[in-house]
């Protein structure tokens, strides 16, 4: 679903449990390819497991990922154009 950032190391999220892993946010960006985005300098998203794009205060968004607890991730201001470019929106 997503991983976040957890002090040099990242949590990641998967349907139904949660991991923490070795790699930081940028040695899984650099790994992992296509369908994933870099939401925000804590999280980095896998965009086919997003349920809903909702806007948040001050141009900033927040993606509802697609898992039983309807995870919420900060997309940042900054990023929030790349999104909705690579969403369509």
């Amino acid at each position: 679903m997503y991983a976040s950032a957890a002090r040099g190391y990242s949590y990641l999220k998967l349907a139904d449990e949660r991991l923490l892993v070795t790699f930081s946010l940028n040695e899984l960006e650099r790994r992992l390819h296509g369908h994933f985005f870099r939401a925000h300098r804590s999280y980095l998203v896998n965009l086919n497991h997003v349920r809903e794009l909702v806007p948040d205060f001050k141009g900033a968004l927040a993606l509802v990922m697609n898992d039983r607890q309807r995870s919420r991730v900060e997309v940042s201001r900054r990023q929030a154009p790349e999104l909705r470019r690579r969403l369509g929106v």
